[in-house]
């Protein structure tokens, strides 16, 4: 059964009102009795009630996350890690995927009633932008992470674009000369595959070339696309590009299947650096922002702008590159 205050207090010889006191940490309770009220709490398995509490006290201690692509190990991560973070504050996290359905909702509710404050994955700019311009006050904590130019929140920027042209200059130096982009999209809003394309031509290389799948392809989906791209495949290109390590680990299934040996016949490298990249064979080189660093700052700068502070509108995380057995020819 749910452990309530009124167990608490009949446990602790106190009344109701001293221990939820206690546990909010009120200057008329003393210390003594604070920590004999936390420990028992603690020893019960008490879990507060951040809602009700929120309406006694008019303040909200709920953050708002939206987030793309919640499929995607990464973001899983992500949202875990950060959800820990948060209950360690004080806070608790609402998470709700990035997509244009959801905005409906937002649009309905008093936000500023339901959450301290929003952290958004801002993957759809123009929708982004629609909400916050027609939603959003100066004052409401607003701030977005990713990639979109957003001019009204502030930023902590993911620069893919970078990430992908670090991963493209890490291929060519391992003597890479013919690569080929698996991905989605081949335009010029992958600023991913954008990246790579730079540091081909900086090298004075051709373009890579794309086997292409759809956005809404399975994993399965994906393996049968590549096994189909190699049976067409006239010559094998000597380093492959992966748009994320979720769907490379399909693709290099498909390709294993075909009886290419990774890295002897080609190297192979992707985005994200999602745990599994570690134990996959071979392992896979991937680049990536440490989850811990990202949860660390957006919840640094988030903070300042709960408590009313100004600072700069634009920063920038800097990604890891992985170099693993996948991209390093015996």
């Amino acid at each position: 059964m749910k452990v309530r205050l009124k167990d608490i207090a009949q446990r602790a010889g106190l009344s109701v009102t001293a221990v939820s006191r206690a546990l909010a940490d009120k200057g008329d309770i003393s210390q003594k009795t604070k920590d004999k009220v936390r420990k028992l709490a603690d020893s019960m398995g008490y879990i507060p009630n951040r809602n009700a509490r929120n309406m006694v006290t008019g303040e909200s201690k709920t953050i708002g996350l939206l987030v793309s692509q919640l499929y995607n190990p990464v973001r899983a991560e992500f949202c875990i890690k950060f959800n820990k973070f948060l209950t360690g504050c004080g806070y608790q996290l609402l998470i709700c995927e990035n997509a244009p359905e959801n905005y409906q909702w937002l649009l309905q509710h008093d936000l500023d009633a339901l959450f301290a404050g929003m952290i958004v994955h801002d993957d759809q700019v123009r929708v982004l932008e629609g909400l916050v311009s027609r939603r959003f006050g100066e004052d409401f904590p607003l701030f977005l992470f990713g990639k979109a130019n957003c001019n009204t929140a502030e930023m902590l920027i993911l620069d893919q674009e970078n990430n992908g042209y670090r991963l493209g200059k890490h291929l060519i130096s391992a003597g890479c000369r013919n690569i080929v982009i698996v991905s989605h999209t081949r335009n010029s809003h992958s600023r991913r595959e954008d990246g790579v394309k730079k540091a081909l031509l900086e090298h004075g290389l051709p373009e890579p070339d794309f086997m292409l799948y759809k956005p809404q392809d399975e994993l399965a989906d994906i393996c049968n696309a590549m096994t189909s791209w190699l049976q067409q495949c006239k010559k094998l290109p000597d380093g492959f590009i992966f748009h994320d390590d979720y769907r490379a680990f399909a693709a290099l299934a498909a390709m294993r299947d075909c009886g290419i040996r990774i890295p002897d016949d080609c190297l192979a490298a992707s985005f994200d650096n999602i745990s599994q990249c570690e134990y996959f064979f071979p392992r896979l080189t991937s680049i990536g922002f440490d989850n811990d660093q990202l949860v660390e700052r957006l919840w640094q700068k988030f903070t300042l702008r709960l408590n009313g502070k100004k600072q700069s509108a634009r920063d920038c995380l800097e990604a890891i590159l992985h170099c693993r057995e996948s991209s390093q020819k015996k």
